[in-house]
């Protein structure tokens, strides 16, 4: 049920009225520290604005904070639409989450800044993964990303953090009326240039390097204004900059770092010159790919035949046939498909394989440092790209049973690299305690969780990748208590016991047709308890004894299988990982090139 005027002081917050155009919003009246839960709250969900405002027309007492044209008047909606009670208050304070209509009561009064701005300072932890339904029944968190300070207004982002440019204006246009003052719009008037370099969101770049030894200009003949690009740094590797002030052996490089313009000294042989190459050598095939020299050429020409295609010469700012543009739209059908969990889970694993190999193929393509163009990793297509292929990935990890082992590890080692990734980039966007890197978080830990079930090779990146899940227990805490306690509980599980005991438990389902349909198909919607006890008692049926499989089946579940079957059900997908070792940074940089 929506919470009132009285839970929202008993928080520690209050309503205040900050100006006519962005009316009421929630302040916080004492300080919180970084990852507080600030208040809880249950929504209302429906398929549609219309179903959702019949549902707040019916409770309107429940709602009263929405009503009141103060509350209004920044949004753009067509006026109409207010002859109907409460449809201009769904349409103006509503969420879109899995498809749904999300509303809220008192988290209708958090007011907008865009993701990586200095002003966010909040976010819900509701995960956009699909793992988790997004129903009435949902406790919702309001959890600080950074530390708040009294009297401060409480501002979340309306737009996901890499949400395509066209889609983010829309969502600020209808909620903002086209207007947001954030630090990252205001940086994004006044200095574009460190605005699209620093954030990469949107960076297409028209300056290629070499494809096979990414040669580029001397970082010894930088000069101010060069944009280069960090390769070793514990939190800035993968960013890119603009030179300040070259001096002796070290250069002064300002970029954009969660959301502020930050200014940082590295040694000349850790950066990256991103200067014109002259006399680069074109591939004669596809005249889109560069190299430096012939050996390079021929050294890469594995790698690079299999995106090679005859394109013909282009001008600058020309857009080939065979862009990344069409690429992505091609692929725009497939993500419709398989978006939905549900559509996944059902999907067979063939077909999953297909969509991976697919989104995978599009990754490696347009990241290629020598195309022209090329993208940065931390575009938005690109990020688009991973935040499908990776779920999908993760779930082909859970039916690779039926798969040959050669394709088993294919799938888990690109998987680990597009995580590796994702986090590299979320985590120099946003701060530690922001939804982004949760899901990210996530991410990291459906990967952890299949290994114990699929037998595959432990790599040194997907090493890291423990390493950075540990290094952010706090923030798993913050945003699922339970997935924290698993995971401690799958390192002390995985003490007495090897790998591929678990994978020889999981090849027992799969040799069983029935018990793996079972597997696959166990309710989602079914009761924690229920759907735990048909887990437990599959688990049971396909080991030897329990203690050979070293997997309780007691009938109170254990916290880890409640999150392994979770994972199974709705198989992760997600927003980071903080401080990390600095090579884990350097690997995670080239995972893709």
């Amino acid at each position: 049920m929506p919470i009132g005027l009285v839970d929202i002081e008993l928080a520690g917050l209050r309503l205040a009225d900050l100006s006519k155009h962005e009316g009421r919003c929630l302040a916080a009246v004492g300080h919180f520290n970084a990852g507080s839960v600030l208040l809880v709250e249950k929504p209302i969900v429906r398929p549609s604005v219309v179903e959702l405002a019949s549902a707040m027309a019916q409770r309107p007492g429940d709602f009263a904070l929405l009503r009141g044209a103060e509350n209004l008047a920044a949004a753009e909606v067509d006026a109409t639409i207010t002859e109907q009670p409460f449809l201009l208050e769904a349409e103006t304070n509503s969420f879109i989450f899995q498809g749904q209509v999300v509303g809220f009561h008192a988290f209708s009064m958090l007011n907008h800044a865009c993701a990586s701005s200095r002003e966010e300072n909040v976010c819900f932890s509701i995960l956009s993964t699909g793992d988790r339904p997004v129903n009435d029944d949902l406790e919702v968190k309001l959890i600080a990303i950074r530390d708040i300070q009294a009297g401060e207004p409480l501002r979340l982002s309306y737009h996901e953090l890499f949400a395509e440019p066209r889609a983010r204006e829309e969502r600020i246009r209808a909620h903002c009326g086209g207007r947001c003052g954030c630090s990252r719009c205001q940086l994004e008037a006044e200095n574009p240039m460190l605005a699209e370099i620093g954030l990469q969101l949107s960076l297409e770049r028209w300056h290629p390097r070499c494809q096979t030894c990414n040669g580029s200009a001397s970082p010894h003949t930088l000069h101010s204004g060069d944009a280069v690009q960090i390769l070793r740094h514990r939190e800035l590797a993968g960013a890119i900059g603009i030179v300040q002030e070259v001096k002796n052996q070290s250069v002064v490089i300002k970029t954009v770092f969660r959301g502020q313009e930050h200014q940082s000294k590295h040694e000349l042989d850790s950066v990256r010159s991103l200067s014109i190459v002259k006399e680069l050598h074109r591939c004669s095939g596809c005249k889109l790919v560069h190299f430096c020299s012939r050996a390079c050429q021929r050294q890469g020409w594995q790698a690079h035949r299999r995106f090679c295609a005859g394109a013909g010469g282009l001008a600058k700012g020309q857009i080939p046939v065979d862009s990344w543009i069409t690429e992505r739209q091609a692929l725009q059908e497939i993500r419709g498909r398989l978006e939905n969990p549900r559509a996944r889970q059902t999907a067979s694993a063939e077909e999953l394989l297909t969509a991976f190999r697919r989104f995978q193929h599009f990754i490696d393509k347009w990241t290629q440092t020598g195309r022209l163009p090329h993208l940065v990793p931390g575009h938005y297509a690109v990020q688009e790209a991973l935040l499908i292929a990776i779920p999908i990935g993760s779930l082909l990890l859970w039916k690779s049973a039926t798969m040959a082992s050669d394709v088993r590890k294919e799938v888990y080692e690109r998987l680990v690299k597009m995580v590796s990734l994702h986090c590299q980039h979320v985590q120099m966007l946003v701060p530690r305690f922001h939804i982004a890197h949760w899901t990210a978080l996530h991410y990291v830990l459906g990967i952890l969780l299949a290994r114990e079930f699929v037998e595959v090779p432990h790599t040194p990146l997907a090493a890291s990748l423990v390493t950075l899940f540990e290094s952010c227990l706090d923030v798993a805490e913050a945003f699922d208590a339970e997935a924290a306690e698993s995971y401690k509980s799958l390192g002390q599980h995985q003490q007495g016991r090897s790998t591929t005991e678990g994978s020889r438990v999981f090849q027992s389902i799969a040799s069983d047709p029935a018990k793996l349909a079972t597997f696959y198909n166990i309710d989602p919607e079914l009761p924690l308890e229920q759907k735990m006890a048909q887990m437990a008692q599959l688990l049971h049926s396909a080991g030897d004894n329990k203690e050979s499989a070293g997997l309780p089946v007691q009938a109170s579940p254990t916290p880890m299988q409640t999150l392994q079957h979770q994972r199974i059900q709705r198989p992760l997908e997600a927003h980071a990982l903080p401080k990390s070792a600095e090579h884990t940074q350097r690997t995670c940089l080239d995972a893709l090139d």
